[in-house]
């Protein structure tokens, strides 16, 4: 098996380059040393692989950094037996200095010993694509052309824990690698032992003749060698032929289907896969394995599935799938016809996580990180359809519209947005899966495995990618500079050619305005994040807002309640209403504090709100202040979104900038010898919590602000924003004489 491959470079000593260039999972538990991540990753590289090399020289490592340990879980509450306990061996308690090691080598190992092309399992390859897509393509090649296939699904009864360490180093001296590494090997293997945890008890070591160590960077790399052999004694004339390719098998580590386009060549590959097995100490789960049988029947013209008795592995017959009966592969349900669409119901999933005692922000992140996730992978792989995708949509929209006690006409947009641009970053289905499709099935025909390029050009998948291309049009926008098409685009553009979405549109441009929706929602209370939400997207119901679609005839009756002769928008009552002009001061002085108390933190000289006489007339700039012979003119403003926030911005700086006579007496109220030391600026925001890019970049240039409080001013904002809403709902004071 051998055959001319060079393994001289597996047991050489490492270099400092070699161990600067792994990679390491440094996310993980220290081991009995006590040796942290973090101190490991200090030590210098070169004093890592005088260490590694130490270990290489002597081969062996020292006891107390091979322990492991094997814990029980109870699966029941209250546990009768052994069979009421699942054992989880944790290798990972071994040393991190080790465990480095092993990953080095384990680099090495893969280099010199590349697995066997049908084994997709701990590649660098995306093995769950081209397996499942492989074998989708063969069983609807098989359909279609009405040919013979068998397809046997086979389950390794705890292939990790049972493949024997005596076979293990055969095969590794039978590949001709160095005596040295196999011998490292057997004493790892030989001298490994595990205490037994229940509870706060424990065994004592108890010695491990068979299994691969979890946890380990090299057991991956072992275990498919220890396939390889299983795979390498399959008959070569066996399979099925898919695209001028012979398909003969499809491993993914322990998982492994047969396909055969005969009765006798299935018959002899199970027998292969049996006998190597059983010498590696390897035992196929009847109880779990199955072979689905399709023969056809030339004078229907249709596919006829063996029943009964039909295929044998050792002396137990193996069960028949039906040709309606589903079976699963690699997360993916299958049936004779191939993939088939997926069944779970997001809906139950949604419920659950509506019942837990979370806040409305906690559930929005469990739908964007972990929900949705966990369901693409059986989207992307499976048969769908976009109705099953757009009814998937509308649940979630659904659950999150409830959380958050949003009305029905907030722009579907703001769901699906990306934070930067203002919305809420809920992954559509709709578009995120043919996505994905196109992305990850594109890159079949440019597979290494020649088997998975000829599963690109079946018809099966041509139709899926086709399908995909033609869906993804409708939810991308292309890119006026690169020229690519975007779905974050499409979602961006929807959001803000909406009435509600609108004044969102300069968020991109400053990120700090939207934190709070994700990165800073920790820190706000579920109660404060629905109304900032509200606030946010302008689904505050005003009168306006609340009559969409129902207007005609009824114009009186959309003026503010407050008796001002305009009509009762959410920026009206928060913005210009005189019911809501205390709570507009006191949001004003709160952002002036804010800043004013940040600066003087500083080391800024800072006057706040000084009574300057000129001879236009008295001017109160909010914040004026001095620190190493510069001065600066500091005017906050909450403004509407309507039009630029620049422009405000410029407008404020300029108010101030070009009054000369104002500045010449602020440079002297702050003791600076002339007026060119003095810079205005403004703080400019919308009442919706968006910065004015310009104001906050001379924020951070001139004042040197902290990112933090930027981040903490769109929320001071929108609470105040929500506080005046507050404010004009439960007052009942009207203008005089004005009716209502």
């Amino acid at each position: 098996m051998g055959g001319a491959r060079d393994y001289s470079r597996l047991w050489v000593p490492f270099t400092t380059d070699e161990v600067k260039a792994s990679k390491f999972d440094w996310q993980t538990a220290p081991g009995p040393d006590g040796i942290r991540p973090d101190e490991w990753r200090l030590v210098p590289a070169a004093r890592k692989a005088e260490i590694f090399n130490s270990w290489l020289t002597t081969g062996v490592i020292p006891e107390p950094l091979r322990q492991c340990r094997t814990i029980f879980v109870p699966k029941t509450d209250v546990p009768a037996g052994p069979g009421d306990y699942r054992p989880i061996s944790i290798v990972a308690r071994i040393s991190i200095p080790l465990r480095h090691m092993h990953s080095v080598l384990a680099r090495r190992l893969l280099d010199c010993c590349p697995p066997d092309a049908r084994q997709r399992g701990f590649v660098r390859a995306d093995g769950t694509l081209e397996n499942s897509a492989v074998l989708d393509a063969v069983l609807g090649d098989s359909r279609k052309r009405l040919r013979e296939c068998h397809v046997a699904v086979l389950d390794f009864a705890k292939a990790f824990d049972t493949v024997s360490h005596r076979a293990l180093v055969g095969l590794l001296q039978a590949r001709g690698l160095p005596l040295a590494f196999c011998d490292y090997i057997s004493r790892l293997y030989d001298s490994a032992t595990t205490t037994l945890d229940v509870g706060v008890q424990s065994s004592a070591p108890v010695k491990l003749g068979r299994g691969v160590r979890q946890g380990d960077p090299l057991s991956p790399i072992l275990f498919n060698m220890a396939m390889d052999v299983i795979l390498a004694a399959l008959p070569k004339e066996v399979g099925y032929r898919l695209e001028m390719e012979r398909v003969s098998a499809l491993a993914y580590a322990d998982d492994l289907v047969l396909l055969a386009g005969s009765k006798v060549g299935m018959q002899e590959s199970i027998d292969r896969v049996f006998e190597v097995a059983s010498s590696m100490g390897l035992l196929v789960n009847n109880n779990k394995s199955s072979v689905l049988s399709m023969v056809p029947d030339g004078k229907r013209k249709k596919h006829h599935y063996l029943t009964g008795k039909n295929f044998r592995i050792g002396r137990k017959w193996l069960t028949q799938t039906s040709c309606v009966e589903r079976w699963r592969y690699l997360g993916i349900d299958f049936q004779a016809s191939g993939c088939v669409m997926l069944e779970h119901d997001i809906k139950v999933a949604l419920t659950n996580i509506s019942k837990a005692p979370l806040k409305p922000q906690q559930r929005l992140e469990i739908v964007r990180g972990h929900l949705i996730p966990r369901f693409l992978h059986g989207l992307v792989l499976g048969n769908i359809s976009d109705d099953r995708l757009s009814m998937l949509d509308v649940q979630i929209r659904g659950a999150v519209r409830n959380w958050l006690r949003l009305p029905k006409d907030v722009p579907v947009g703001y769901f699906h947005a990306d934070i930067k641009d203002g919305g809420l970053a809920i992954p559509s289905l709709r578009a995120t899966v043919p996505d994905l499709i196109l992305k990850r099935f594109g890159r079949l025909d440019s597979s290494s495995w020649s088997v998975a390029q000829a599963a690109a050009r079946s018809v099966r998948i041509r139709k899926k990618l086709s399908w995909a291309d033609k869906q993804i049009r409708k939810f991308t926008r292309e890119d006026p500079v690169t020229g690519l098409r975007s779905v974050s685009r499409f979602w961006r553009d929807r959001l803000w050619s909406s009435v509600d979405g609108f004044e969102l549109r300069e968020s991109a441009r400053t990120p700090a305005s939207t934190k709070w929706i994700r990165e800073e929602s920790s820190h706000v209370s579920g109660r404060d994040f629905v109304q900032f939400v509200h606030t946010h997207i302008n689904a505050i119901p005003s009168r306006v807002r609340i009559s969409r679609g129902r207007r005609i005839g009824r114009e009186a009756e959309l003026n503010c309640r407050a008796g001002c002769v305009v009509r009762e928008t959410t920026a009206h009552t928060i913005q210009q209403c005189w019911r809501t002009h205390g709570g507009r001061i006191l949001r004003h002085d709160r952002v002036v504090r804010l800043v004013a108390e940040a600066m003087a933190s500083d080391q800024w000289s800072v006057v706040t709100e000084p009574h300057v006489k000129t001879s236009k007339g008295l001017r109160n700039p909010d914040i004026v202040a001095a620190k190493g012979g510069v001065g600066v003119i500091v005017d906050v403003q909450v403004v509407s979104g309507q039009r630029p926030l620049d422009d405000a911005h410029r407008e404020k700086r300029s108010k101030y900038g070009t009054h000369e006579e104002l500045v010449e007496k602020v440079a002297g109220i702050l003791g600076l010898p002339n007026k060119d030391c003095v810079h205005a600026t403004s703080c400019t925001i919308s009442w919706r919590g968006v910065w004015s890019h310009s104001s906050y970049k001379e924020l951070k240039r001139l004042l040197g602000l902290k990112e933090s409080l930027l981040r903490a001013i769109p929320v001071v904002v929108l609470r105040g924003s929500h506080m005046n809403w507050t404010r004009f709902s439960q007052m009942t004071g009207t203008v005089v004489g004005t009716p209502v």
